[in-house]
């Protein structure tokens, strides 16, 4: 969903009041309802026609929403006379600045006044899947759908939401679910397919995708769902067409940037895959996924200044990533700072203490600076985790011969670390 769609959530805090309307502010309401169902990616058109046919507190006006085009809010054209025009203007900035707080405040107010709005609650679950909260989200879609059952965008919020928790079952049902409502919904197809993708059904998954396209035949996500689809089935030509047809249709799309990137670091192509990440992290520099990809890149070329400075970046974006800690951990190992790469890789384990690997790594090297009993317990608690990583139990027998162990070690970590 584009996150441009925030932009009207703002209209509330300026012309909205209560749930409840009267004569005075029946227009605020109807404003504060289109809001919220436009906001989590209906047309507005359709928001007046699910404000027609549920009727909460007032009678829907066609010339409230008239300006609202869906998805597109930031290039409205508004009737001067609207009282949105002002609201839109003003959201425009608090979206450019990334107040998203200031956006939930302003639903929480709206919320209550009644907390038995439907629209509401699936504005709300647009505003955290914004933000990554994929639980939260599920929550309030949940809510919504149970305030206002049967609604087609409700059930693909929901599909959306279990396909970025892994739940490619659940994103099916909720897909089927919108169909069976509304059998010539595109996005649902486009839902069901992102669902068989992640079930591994690929053949199932690139049908759904074209059944999606002959519905709406430009659509950017659905032409990333067939590259996902086509590279998962290691047809990396194809894919790559596809990304690059998804980036026709949206230069600005960072999902599409990475993919492409993605596929030029596989190829060994480190500049062009770099230029390509660097596309994306503009695009999108809160996307911590970017920089993990384009620090590996840096590591994988050798560059292990850029490789640190990525690393690094991530941190700054996310204090509680282990992936960044045993990043430059990575870093200090190939330049053999092990002392430091100890440092990191006892804060990587700390956030995550159940990865076999990282207590592998740090016992090598807690054996390589002459700390043999802490070593030795750090790959037993390896072992324990992954009792089937043959590189585990080979580490920990070759610690339990003291003779003849430094020298493997010392080169089995290299190569444990180049080809991680």
């Amino acid at each position: 969903m584009n996150r441009q769609v925030l932009v009207l959530a703002i209209i509330v805090v300026l012309i909205c009041g209560p749930a409840k309307a009267t004569a005075g502010d029946a227009e605020s309401t109807h404003c504060a309802q289109i809001t919220a169902w436009v906001m989590g990616g209906v047309s507005s058109q359709r928001a007046m026609q699910i404000i027609s046919e549920n009727p909460i507190t007032f009678s829907p006006s066609v010339k409230d929403v008239s300006g609202l085009p869906a998805l597109q809010p930031e290039r409205a054209t508004l009737n001067p006379a609207s009282g949105c025009t002002k609201a839109i203007e003003s959201g425009a900035q608090l979206l450019r600045s990334k107040r998203y707080e200031d956006a939930e405040r302003v639903l929480h107010r709206l919320l209550t006044g009644d907390s038995r709005d439907a629209a509401i609650h699936f504005a709300l679950g647009a505003l955290r899947q914004m933000q990554g909260d994929w639980d939260g989200a599920f929550d309030e879609f949940s809510e919504s759908k149970r305030l206002l059952p049967g609604l087609p965008e409700t059930h693909n919020r929901l599909a959306w939401n279990f396909y970025h928790s892994d739940d490619g079952e659940n994103a099916i049902a909720e897909a089927r679910t919108t169909l069976s409502i509304d059998p010539r919904n595109a996005e649902a197809y486009r839902f069901l397919g992102l669902g068989f993708y992640s079930n591994g059904m690929l053949e199932a998954a690139l049908h759904a995708f074209a059944q999606s396209l002959l519905l709406e035949p430009e659509n950017r996500d659905t032409f990333l769902g067939i590259g996902l689809t086509l590279q998962a089935q290691n047809h990396k030509y194809r894919a790559m067409g596809a990304f690059r047809h998804a980036l026709k249709l949206d230069p600005e799309f960072w999902e599409a940037h990475y993919q492409v990137a993605a596929i030029f670091q596989a190829r060994g192509r480190f500049e062009r895959a770099i230029e390509e990440y660097g596309y994306a992290k503009r695009l999108a520099p809160a996307e911590t996924k970017i920089r993990e990809a384009l620090a590996d890149l840096y590591f994988q070329k050798g560059d292990f200044s850029a490789a640190s400075h990525e690393f690094g970046e991530l941190l700054s974006l996310n204090s509680k990533s282990e992936t960044a800690h045993f990043g430059l951990a990575k870093v200090l190992i190939a330049r053999r700072s092990y002392l430091a790469a100890v440092d990191e890789l006892r804060q990587a384990i700390q956030l995550d203490p159940d990865v076999s690997d990282g207590h592998r790594v740090l016992g090598e090297i807690l054996l390589l600076t002459h700390q043999r009993e802490e070593g030795i317990e750090e790959l037993r608690r390896a072992v324990e985790l992954d009792p089937e990583s043959a590189l585990a139990q080979r580490t920990l027998a070759a610690a339990l011969r003291p003779a003849h162990a430094h020298d493997l070690l010392s080169k089995q970590l290299h190569e444990a670390i180049d080809n991680r």
